[in-house]
């Protein structure tokens, strides 16, 4: 038995050893890279396209967060109830805490609280054909 496990130790070693071995790329610092074109920057929707709704009292006077900025602002029922019905949310997130997160066509994110739960399904209802499109989640 030991003398099939060393013979067959032997041949592995073998065989890899005959194994031709792959270049590795190297990367000197005279080299350049490839010449590949500039990130196409493709500019965000106006941001101030909710004049009636961007200064508020609830925001202390302050514009809704830039779109991709990562904040989130809380605005009231009524304002919410709004903004949907002039189809310019793309997506609504209702959790069972009544809060429901709204994601505007131009990046920007709202919250708000909901008088009763699927009240916002209510309005998207409401709403018709301007709201076909919003992606809806529920926890």
């Amino acid at each position: 038995m030991k003398f099939r496990y060393w013979i067959a130790l032997v041949v592995i070693i073998f065989l890899a050893a005959c194994q031709s071995a792959t270049p590795v790329a190297t990367f000197s610092p005279q080299q350049t890279a490839a010449p590949y074109p500039p990130p196409q920057v493709t500019p965000l929707p106006n941001v101030g396209a909710y004049p009636a709704l961007a200064v508020t009292e609830s925001t202390g006077g302050a514009m809704y967060p830039a779109p991709g900025s990562g904040g989130t602002d809380t605005i009231s029922w009524d304002e919410a109830k709004s903004i949907l019905l002039n189809g310019e949310v793309a997506e609504v997130v209702q959790l069972h805490s009544l809060e429901v997160k709204l994601t505007l066509k131009n990046g920007s994110m709202l919250s708000t609280t909901e008088p009763a739960i699927d009240d916002v399904f209510k309005v998207i209802d409401e709403c018709g054909e301007k709201c076909a499109d919003i992606s809806v989640a529920t926890e």
